[in-house]
């Protein structure tokens, strides 16, 4: 029996694989044509604690996708949706200082 597909590729590997760069997937990302994904062990989000897998804002990720490379690698990140959530989160406690979550460029996902 065959393995089934991948279910997730790094930004990178993403990248990599379409013959683009890592800005391209960011783009893409803010025009909605696909998600950035990855997870988080908690956050609080007003009186909601999430947890679980995530997609990001694209908007907060931008830092992350300059054509440069002066880019930071790790960002935080304010705004989330939870899985099976139409709607946007906002982080008000987490790992990051004065609410968010740190996201590493690393750890997302597409």
């Amino acid at each position: 029996m065959a393995l089934p597909a991948r279910a997730f590729l790094t930004l990178y590997e993403t990248a990599s694989r379409w013959g683009r760069k890592i800005a391209d997937i960011g783009g893409w990302a803010t025009e909605g044509k696909l998600n950035i994904v990855t997870g988080i062990s908690l956050a609080i989000c007003g009186d909601e604690k999430v947890s679980g897998k995530i997609t990001i804002s694209p908007m907060d990720m931008l830092p992350l996708f300059r054509r440069s490379g002066t880019g930071p690698t790790v960002i935080k990140l304010q705004r989330i949706k939870p899985e099976h959530f139409e709607e946007w989160r906002y982080v008000t406690e987490g790992s990051a200082p004065r609410g968010g979550v740190r996201g590493r460029a690393r750890s997302l996902l597409a």
